[in-house]
């Protein structure tokens, strides 16, 4: 693995309606309350060894904005540094009544994750022998499956769903993964469950450090449940954003005033009855189509639209994201989708909505955190 630091520095290490959710895990419950630096590393995509941990180029960050960015086999993954502050408040609901305090800092990916990206992560897994070709293994893997601790991480068959079919782009064939389409490489991947992207979040942190030391998940067993997976939010790997964290980062509009909450400034906070990033609220088209892919017939490819004040995409609209939060076998997704109207969910302050976690939906995707 190779770490970059830009500039002369180069680094070679040796190795729908809301319910009670919770994190589990050593850090407890969750309270629910711009010069670019680059940074970039490079991971590797065929069989790994135990890696030697070295300097972690995330612990460099100091402004919001700043970018780090993990290469993945032919794939750039860019993680925008989302917050530098050990406590910050922000407005919460379409009314901003309400508060939420977001206690870490942390980074938020700069758009949705990929059918190419996705790739990139299952073939290393594949190589590093994550999967069982025997049908009934509980990491059984095949042509129309992908599982993992008895769990569906993917749907890739075809059902009478015409939306859904036209979705599916994961492929695995002769030992090989691949996108469908070449013209869904770039669009956000889905028909993919929570346990899909839980995995996917622990298999990235691997391909990066060498070893699982790091992984946020555990407790996945060959019966794996939800509420049976345990979350440390303290380990620095990568995982899905917490329903804080993604409701910060969709408001956060720096120190720029345009369309935002009275009586908070440096950082300001966009009114949550606006999308991401927008200079005015949900009702005016010209400012909510620039920033969020909405009230269509399919979705888009990542970066179409205008990015919000920290740098991210898509944070309302495109698709919708998985969350970290759950409850039971439910859990949380955020942003709304292409084929909604302006008025559901779209809005930033409206609360997240929920979703089976094996539902593999032809609407959902996801986009990873990490802890600072």
């Amino acid at each position: 693995m190779k770490i970059s630091i830009k500039p002369a520095v180069i680094i070679m290490l040796a190795a729908l309606t809301p319910f009670t959710t919770c994190i589990k895990g050593m850090s407890g419950i969750e309270k629910l309350e711009q010069p670019e630096f680059l940074i970039s590393i490079n991971t590797y995509n065929n069989k790994t060894t135990p890696g030697t941990p070295g300097t972690d180029s995330f612990q460099s960050a100091q402004t919001p904005g700043q970018k780090v960015s993990i290469t993945i086999g032919t794939q750039i993954v860019n993680m925008i540094y989302a917050n530098n502050q050990s406590s910050v408040t922000f407005p919460h609901g379409s009314s901003d009544a309400s508060k939420q305090t977001l206690t870490r800092k942390m980074f938020m990916q700069e758009t949705d994750f990929t059918n190419a990206m996705a790739v990139q992560v299952l073939q290393w897994a594949y190589n590093n022998d994550k999967f069982s070709l025997n049908s009934g293994d509980y990491n059984y893997l095949s042509s129309s499956s992908i599982n993992y601790g008895g769990q569906s991480l993917f749907k890739l068959t075809a059902t009478a769903n015409i939306t859904e079919d036209y979705n599916i782009q994961i492929a695995f064939s002769g030992g090989t993964f691949s996108v469908r389409n070449s013209e869904f490489a770039n669009k956000p991947v889905t028909c993919i469950t929570w346990y899909g992207a839980v995995m996917l979040c622990n298999w990235l942190t691997e391909m990066e450090e060498g070893n699982t030391a790091n992984c946020v998940y555990s407790g996945i067993d060959n019966t794996w449940l939800a509420d049976e997976t345990l979350t440390d939010l303290a380990k620095t790997g990568f995982r899905l954003p917490t329903r804080i964290e993604y409701w910060y980062c969709a408001r956060y509009r720096g120190d720029d005033y345009t369309n935002t909450v009275t009586g908070y400034s440096n950082p300001y906070f966009t009114k949550g009855n606006s999308a991401s990033g927008a200079t005015a609220d949900y009702s005016n088209t010209t400012a909510t189509s620039a920033v969020a892919v909405y009230g269509t017939s399919a979705l888009s490819v990542i970066k179409s639209k205008t990015a919000n004040a920290l740098g991210l995409y898509d944070m309302t609209g495109n698709v919708w994201k998985w969350l970290e939060n759950y409850s039971g076998n439910g859990a949380f997704d955020a942003g709304s989708c292409w084929d909604r109207p302006a008025d559901q969910y779209l809005e930033i302050g409206v609360d997240a909505s929920s979703n089976s976690c094996n539902d593999p939906a032809f609407h959902v995707g996801f986009r990873i955190a990490r802890t600072q």
